[in-house]
């Protein structure tokens, strides 16, 4: 399926499968034992224990025995390799040890004693994990545990990330983490290749019961990509891990509106959840179909300086219905206990309708003088598959383990618009005749990526990451865009063109770790070569840019004592510029606004320091410094003369940030406990324009707090609030902004099924307020998205639910994804 045409991984892969090779033939001719003894914490030995051998690789089920009179137990006729030891006893805390490695020298291994400790000494450690709470702090990562939230509840990857503590989504869909643009979104670690605008559409059409958990990484090490100037976002897709057979229903109805003076939308989804798995087959599917209508308007006020001050008043007003489709199927198969070797497909369609009314009021010396009605239908369809080959490996306690990735993803948009200008004197009358369009901007990509890493082991307190990773990207972009007359189409040549990119980025990293009695380091360093040429067939001009970079990254922890932990980190990071933004196109939004990409961009780069304090894996408190080097950042240009806005990616020269986030989760009694986040962060940007050196700066302190209640023994609610002070972004100066969400949640059938209750943005008082007096534009924007609704879910968890056994694929294909562009 996957065609391999990286060559200089040829010899490097066969030797990871020779080494495979050897490792399953000895494996097949030798067998050996594992026994030991379970105990209590007064080292009674514990008769009738479930004692579960598990595969170190994928955590699945080998072997299951139950302990003698005597505590004893033993496992025979093993294969070499790396086992997990899971024992449980009805009353007793649950305990998984290992990895306990099988070695050729062995026949029986004595693993000793596992002690296994009462529930009644550990209520109060039991009646925390059973709390599991949405927002989980460790050292260098905030985790989201989706299920846990009754707010995350049939929404959307977009919908929890826009209420993630440290992210800010504005109605504008810019994503900001730790005040910073520029997020690297992964999913299961792997990233999308997609544009903004199709990695937004994306986060929209996943839906939550397919999620897991979403990881907040603010300084990765260099195992992950160097792109992201604002560091990772990475989720993690759900599989189901209950041995046997299992599942998940969930469907969720609701409507949202804009206000009083609107209709509501409707929207609604279902989805279907399939796991099956047994000693050497795991075998998963799930599918989700999701319609979801949702309105939103813009009001812009632009003053030019000139004689007559004009003024151009824009009033736009969109309904958009967006028919999802997302799929993802895959089996794994245990060549051994050791090896692992998996095959992946996922997919999404979404399919796009929007109706557009915009009306421009042209001002004269304070009066209207003329007015533009624009009315508009669009239909896009986006359609992207991804394949994966994956294999993963232990090699041997001193040989290590290897993990090897292949990915071939195809994206492909099609865009169809047809728009109506009528052009009307402040009187009412005609001024000439009405104008129609027609916008057609397809656009496909086609990406190949394969990656190896391998870990080796140097001893017992450290080991070595070593990984190649090589991707290409080949894009193609259409727009034709012009006047019907008599239903003949004119293309328009400011706005027609044919735009091929073919970029290859090649990576290589190591990573040291090292354990000391109470301290750790990672030490890494990451080169990547970027080659990318981008070529305007209707021009005839190539855009090539070829450059290598080296990142670094340092990782000191330090376990004070029980309850503190100390993390330092430095890294050093990219951000390449998307695809469509490196786009020379120029597009027609309306009469007197365009929009055009920069074939001139720069790539951005970042240096980040943070310190991180850590008390009792609950409350953290971290210090962050930022500092980034032409930096993006969509600026208006504004032509005086034809009253014609240009909106295009620009490089500023800097931005620096520095602030103080705290994360503290808060019991208030049994019932009622309260997770805080706060940020208070100084942002400023910097840069050199026709006006002379610009400044613009000012605090961002962002205030999160989600409330959790439980009513009863079955029921719950969740309140949650922000506050984000008024702040600025880039040349933008933005009001403060609010938002109350509530969540009601009640489970029955023996927990098997859940019904939620959800209401977002209360008050409707979620919108972004921003201005701009940069060169010679003065412009006042309003961008409100339709965020108040009111929505009912319903899951039902059915089939097997007991032991837990399941492997996450993290494939290959990282960067580009996110890159990928209308």
């Amino acid at each position: 399926m996957i065609k391999l045409y990286f060559s200089s991984f040829r010899y490097i892969l066969l030797s990871f499968f020779l080494l495979l090779s050897l490792s399953l033939s000895a494996q097949s001719v030798n067998s050996f034992g594992l026994t030991g003894k379970v105990i209590d914490a007064e080292k009674i030995r514990l008769e009738a224990a479930t004692v579960i051998l598990l595969n170190s690789i994928d955590s699945s089920i080998v072997k299951v025995e139950i302990s003698s009179n005597q505590g004893n137990f033993t496992f025979n006729n093993l294969q070499a390799g790396s086992y997990l030891i899971a024992v449980s006893s009805v009353g007793y805390v649950k305990n998984t040890s290992g990895p306990y490695i099988l070695k050729s020298t062995d026949k029986i291994k004595d693993i000793g004693n596992i002690q296994l400790k009462l529930y009644n000494k550990l209520l109060n450690e039991v009646d925390i994990e059973a709390k599991n709470r949405f927002v989980e702090v460790t050292a260098g990562k905030v985790s989201l545990n989706v299920a846990n939230s009754i707010l995350s509840s049939g929404s959307t990857a977009f919908d929890i990330l826009n209420r993630a503590p440290g992210v800010q989504i504005d109605n504008s869909d810019l994503i900001k983490l730790n005040g910073k643009a520029g997020v690297l979104v992964l999913v299961n670690g792997k990233e999308t290749f997609m544009e903004t605008a199709n990695l937004i559409d994306m986060l929209k059409s996943m839906q939550s019961s397919n999620i897991e958990s979403i990881e907040l990484i603010s300084n990765p090490t260099a195992k992950y990509s160097a792109a992201g100037i604002a560091s990772i976002i990475n989720i993690k897709v759900k599989k189901n891990k209950n041995y046997g057979t299992n599942g998940v229903i969930s469907a969720m109805a609701g409507l949202g509106s804009l206000g009083n003076d609107y209709d509501p939308n409707f929207r609604y989804n279902g989805g279907l959840s399939v796991n099956h798995r047994n000693k050497f087959l795991n075998v998963f599917g799930n599918y989700t179909h999701a319609d979801i209508n949702q309105s939103k308007y813009i009001t812009s006020n632009r003053q030019l300086q000139n004689l007559n001050q004009t003024a151009i008043d824009v009033d736009y007003f969109s309904t958009q219905e967006r028919l999802s489709d997302n799929y993802r199927a895959g089996i794994d198969f245990s060549l051994s206990p050791s090896h692992v070797i998996g095959v992946l497909y996922s997919g999404s369609r979404n399919d796009i309708a929007i109706e557009k009314n915009n009306q421009s009021d042209i001002y004269n010396q304070g009066k209207v003088d003329s007015t533009i009605f624009a009315a508009s239908g669009q239909n896009r369809l986006l359609t992207n598959n991804n394949y994966n080959l994956n294999y993963k490996g232990s090699l041997g306690e001193k040989i290590g383990n290897v993990s090897i990735d292949f990915d071939y993803l195809r994206y492909k948009r099609q865009s169809i618009e047809m728009l109506t200008n009528t052009f009307q004197t402040a009187s009412g009358s005609s001024y000439r005749d009405e104008l129609d369009l027609l916008n057609n901007s397809p656009s496909n990509y086609n990406i190949k990526s394969v990656k190896a890493d391998y870990t080796l082991p140097l001893n017992k307190s450290s080991s070595l990451d070593l990984g190649i990773q090589a991707s290409n990207v080949l894009g193609k972009n259409y727009l034709n865009f012009g006047p019907l007359v008599n239903t003949v189409f004119y293309p328009d040549s400011r706005f027609t063109n044919t735009y091929n990119i073919d970029e290859k980025i090649r990576a290589a990293f190591f990573s040291y770790n090292k354990e000391f009695k109470n301290s750790s380091i990672v030490i890494g360093l990451r080169a990547e070569q970027t080659k990318t040429n981008g070529q305007s067939i209707t021009t005839g001009t190539n855009y090539i840019r070829d450059y290598t970079d080296l990142f670094p990254n340092f990782q000191y922890t330090q376990t004070l004592n029980k309850n503190n932990k100390l993390l330092l980190s430095l890294g050093r990071r990219i951000g390449r510029p998307g695809y469509e933004a490196l786009n020379p196109f120029l597009a027609y939004l309306d009469q007197y606004s365009f929009k055009s990409g920069n074939p001139y961009l720069k790539p951005a780069y970042t240096n980040n320091a943070e310190a991180t304090h850590v008390y009792k894996d609950k409350i953290s408190t971290t210090l962050r410094l930022s500092f980034v080097k032409d930096v993006f950042l969509d600026i208006n240009n504004q032509n005086d003369q034809t009253f014609v806005n240009t909106i295009m990616t620009q490089n500023l020269d800097r931005q620096l940030t520095y602030g103080l986030e705290v994360n503290a989760p808060l019991d208030i009694t049994d019932w009622w406990n309260i997770e805080l986040n706060m940020q208070a962060n100084m942002v400023s940007y910097s840069t050199q324009s026709s006006i002379g050196a610009y400044t613009n700066s000012s605090p961002d302190i962002i205030f999160n707090t989600l409330q959790n209640f439980t009513l009863s023994k079955n029921i719950k609610a969740e309140i949650s609030t922000e506050y984000e002070n008024p702040t600025v972004y880039g040349v933008y100066n933005f009001d403060a902004s609010y938002n109350v969400d509530a969540g009601f949640s009640a489970s029955m059938f023996k927990k098997q099924g859940n019904l939620r209750l959800r209401l977002t943005d209360i008050f409707n008082i979620s919108q972004s307020r921003y201005s701009s007096f940069y060169e010679n534009l003065n412009l006042n924007m309003l961008n409100k998205l339709e965020s108040r609704t009111a929505q009912l879910s319903f899951s039902y968890n059915f089939g097997k639910t007991t032991i837990k056994s399941a492997r996450r694929r993290s494939t290959g294909s990282e960067t580009e994804q996110n890159r990928v562009g209308n």
